[in-house]
């Protein structure tokens, strides 16, 4: 299975915009803010149904929609025809049992498809809702529906699906270790391997790594000194640590050079 291309419909900083990935490794480049992490947080939703380490359905929230949508929404009749909807899609390869229009484009694709839009079984609840004169001041997502289908109708469950994405994020592996910082968001899956990189960083999150691998070492030297009783528990964490940097290391090495990210050049830059 491979990722061809990504496309969001008001998805946070996104309106309407379509990235389309090669076959090797993908690298995004940019000031902060520019949106590297939410393509990143996009693919962990439309391939795990996974926001932030937990179900998508679940933290779905108005803060996910994009401001300027919302806006246009404010300043709407706010009747259920005005509600705006949330698509993300991944269009793939070599998944010929997810092929068919259901996607945005309408096209003969293969791909995967999260749809977020107003439930039309509780028009009359919203419009009641209306009625009563209460305040809108963002998106009602309780009125709302979260859908993850294939390009083919059919409704994914995780256990059934057609392909694995792993999920990388050394922010969380850093919290295991007593809140250390790391490197930042990475997504690996079989045929695709994205990280974030900050602008005229260069490989400064492997740096920060290595230091936080060396705080987190001492941690553990003292800790296992002071009471043996809890040696194991930061020697996990070390442990912990250390594959974050391995992951950090392998994927600055597999991109090409580290000079390449600190001149701010890759195949794929957004």
């Amino acid at each position: 299975m491979l990722i061809e291309s990504l496309r969001l419909i008001n998805f946070k900083k996104f309106k309407d915009q379509t990235f389309d990935f090669n076959e090797d490794v993908n690298i995004f480049v940019g000031d902060n803010n520019a949106g590297k992490s939410t393509i990143l947080e996009a693919l962990e939703i439309v391939l795990n149904f996974q926001y932030r380490g937990r179900p998508f359905n679940s933290e779905f929230s108005p803060d996910l929609f994009n401001a300027e949508t919302v806006a246009a929404f404010r300043a709407s009749p706010k009747a259920p025809a005005d509600l705006p909807i949330l698509v993300i899609e991944a269009y793939m390869k070599n998944v010929p049992d997810y092929r068919g229009a259901n996607n945005s484009l309408k096209k003969d694709a293969q791909g995967v498809q999260i749809k977020v839009s107003f439930d039309p079984d509780f028009t009359d609840a919203y419009n009641d809702y209306l009625a009563s004169g209460a305040a809108v001041t963002s998106i009602p997502v309780e009125f709302y529906q979260v859908e993850w289908m294939d390009f083919a109708w059919n409704v994914i469950k995780p256990m059934t699906k057609q392909f694995r994405a792993l999920y990388i994020d050394p922010t969380r592996i850093a919290v295991l270790a007593l809140g250390v910082a790391s490197f930042g968001f990475g997504l690996v899956n079989p045929c695709i391997c994205l990280i974030a990189v900050e602008r005229h960083a260069g490989c400064r999150g492997l740096a920060n790594s290595l230091f936080s691998f060396e705080q987190t070492l001492f941690f553990a030297a003292v800790t296992a000194f002071l009471c043996p009783a809890l040696a194991p528990c930061a020697t996990a964490l070390a442990v912990a640590l250390l594959f974050a940097v391995l992951m950090s290391a392998y994927v600055v090495a597999r991109s090409g050079q580290a000079q390449r990210l600190l001149n701010c050049v890759s195949s794929t830059t957004y």
